[in-house]
């Protein structure tokens, strides 16, 4: 009977949605960036978590033009970054939000904001 309750017990954390280890970043902040115009910056997000996450930058809401808005991106399952280069008045000002998606810890997702202000 012992044995039966510990095979039980074992059992039903062998699903694949449970990690002892499971560790979701948190992001839950907003920081005011100011840049000069036609000045070139880095954005940075903590995005470490187990297992990892996936990140999407948006701008007010919308994915960033990555063709035609001078963003470069990079994530190394530490922190992601985003580089704006040549920041413009018209193109960049806004909320830029960094969104760390996880199906693994039931929540969903989590984000951290950047307000971002481009100065002439």
């Amino acid at each position: 009977m012992c044995l039966f309750l510990i095979s039980l017990f074992l059992s039903s954390y062998s699903s694949s949605s449970y990690s002892p280890s499971a560790v979701p970043p948190n992001l839950s902040w907003t920081d005011n960036v100011t840049v000069e115009e036609f000045s070139d910056m880095v954005l940075s997000c903590p995005v470490y978590a187990n297992p990892p996450v996936t990140v999407s930058w948006l701008l007010d809401g919308e994915a960033l033009d990555l063709v035609s808005g001078g963003y470069t991106l990079y994530q190394d399952g530490r922190e992601a970054k985003v580089t704006i280069t040549k920041a413009l008045t018209d193109i960049h000002p806004g909320l830029l939000s960094c969104m760390a998606t996880f199906i693994e810890y039931g929540d969903g997702d989590t984000t951290k904001f950047f307000q971002l202000t481009v100065e002439s």
